[in-house]
Order: C-alpha cells, then sequence, then structure tokens
C-alpha cells in the first residue's frame, strides 16, 4: 500500500544507558530527549506520515544487522494504524 494511505518509514528512537532517547528526524539529531519531550517529538513524526519506534541499544542494532526484521516491523505498524481507517468512506469519497 502506498504511503499516501500508511506511513512513509519507521524512525528508530533508541533508548540510551541514560533513560533519555535519541534519535534522527528530517536530517536532524536529537539527543538526551527526556521522556517527558519524546511524546511530543513523536507526535511531530507521526505528523510528517512516519512511525517513530522505541528501541533500546541492543533491539537497535539486531534489528539493524536484519534488514527482513525491519522490514516486517514497518509493516506490522503500517498495518497497526491502518485499523482506524475507513476503507468503505475512502472509496466512496474517491
Amino acid at each position: 500500500m502506498g504511503g499516501d494511505i500508511t506511513g512513509k518509514t519507521l524512525v528508530p528512537v533508541v533508548q540510551g544507558s541514560n533513560g533519555k532517547h535519541h534519535f534522527n528526524f528530517q536530517g536532524q539529531e536529537f539527543d538526551n530527549v527526556t521522556p517527558e519531550d519524546l511524546e511530543n517529538l513523536e507526535g511531530r513524526i507521526m505528523n510528517a506520515g512516519m512511525y517513530p519506534y522505541r528501541f533500546s541499544q541492543s533491539e537497535y542494532e539486531t534489528l539493524e544487522a536484519n534488514p527482513a526484521k525491519i522490514s516486517d516491523l514497518f509493516e506490522n505498524q503500517s498495518q497497526g494504524h491502518l485499523g482506524c481507517v475507513n476503507f468503505d468512506t475512502l472509496v466512496a469519497e474517491g
């Protein structure tokens, strides 16, 4: 399914050993993001048509080494977000 209906990519949000998160979004590095600030930033990511996904450092390294798992994760995320789409309405509206 195309990116007009599903998200376009996953944005890995990696939790460091200090409990803070880091990620790259639209070419900007975000480091030492507190859990309080993360929720707002994840909203910005979703509004841009992307899926933020939280990882521990070890989970991120494991997935980075296995592109097939990354693809599966993206598919699962996009299908989960499609649950709120009413396809009958989309078809009827055109």
